[in-house]
């Protein structure tokens, strides 16, 4: 069995986690199939009119940076698409056409993901308010022993049945 992090292959999926892998079997045990998500631009490239200099560390040089900068983009690990009405809570305004689930599966997050993550919230905030998100983490981080599984499964159903109780208010 591979270990949490490591990155296996199952469905003809590409999981990066054992978390995700169970996450997505436990929704496809209920009957529901989780959509991997697509990257979203949560911060768009731009050039900049300002002109920065930079030194290196060897010589006392000044040299011209550039002037664009990258745009920064967020993939969620899931997106669960739900056809229900919804009131947008900024406008009031009763929608037909349903709301995404975004679901974040993480294990260990690197030094990036903290602020991705709140650029992401800020793009969900700004461009659909009536989305919902969700950021699961285990309990126990690390390798899985084999006595273990029990726990983490059981682990798993509890996140699932919490998530789709909240999506469907149950």
């Amino acid at each position: 069995m591979n270990r949490s992090g490591h990155k296996i292959e199952k469905y003809g999926i590409q999981f990066d986690s054992l978390l995700e892998l169970d996450i997505y079997d436990e929704f496809l045990s209920r009957g529901i199939e989780l959509k991997r998500g697509e990257p979203i631009e949560v911060f768009d490239a731009f050039k900049t009119p300002i002109f920065c200099y930079s030194n290196d560390n060897k010589k006392f040089e000044f040299k011209r940076e550039k002037q664009s900068i990258k745009g920064v983009s967020y993939t969620p690990d899931f997106v669960l698409r739900v056809t229900e009405k919804t009131v947008n809570p900024k406008t009031g305004a009763e929608r037909t056409d349903g709301y995404n689930v975004y679901i974040e599966a993480k294990g260990f997050a690197n030094e990036t993901f903290r602020y991705r993550w709140k650029l992401f919230k800020h793009w969900i905030d700004v461009y659909e308010p009536t989305s919902k998100m969700f950021l699961i983490k285990r309990r126990h981080n690390g390798r899985v022993k084999p006595k273990d599984n029990l726990a983490r499964i059981e682990e798993t159903r509890q996140i699932v049945d919490t998530i789709i109780n909240i999506i469907y208010e149950k």
